[in-house]
């Protein structure tokens, strides 16, 4: 799936910007990495691309809920999924968009306004 390009392994947002990739739930801020994920999934939206997950370990999802920065009932939530393994990163899957699909890196710059 990565190979494919629908998936990435993106770091989560730490303290100190320390410790990316780093297995350690404990450097993880819980706020900056829930308005990440929520601006991932909005994005998604704007840009028709559909996110269909957002694969993260049982320890990140206890870090965002004892952290009270995330809903349950918030649509961003319904987009996480429970992977063992996915402590250090989040792990984004999007599904083909029929916009961007089969476009040159110079035309999604463009559209993107870089």
């Amino acid at each position: 799936s990565h190979l494919a390009g629908y998936d990435a392994d993106l770091s989560y947002i730490t303290y100190n910007n320390a410790s990316h990739f780093a297995p350690d739930p404990s450097t993880i801020d819980a706020a900056r990495t829930w308005a990440w994920m929520k601006a991932l999934h909005n994005q998604s939206k704007k840009l028709k691309i559909p996110l269909l997950a957002l694969f993260v370990d049982r320890s990140i999802l206890n870090v965002l809920k004892d952290a009270n920065v995330a809903s349950r009932r918030d649509p961003t939530w319904r987009k996480l999924r429970r992977s063992p393994g996915h402590d250090s990163h989040v792990h984004v899957r999007i599904g083909p968009a029929a916009g961007w699909t089969g476009r040159r890196m110079s035309e999604i710059k463009k559209r993107l306004d870089l």
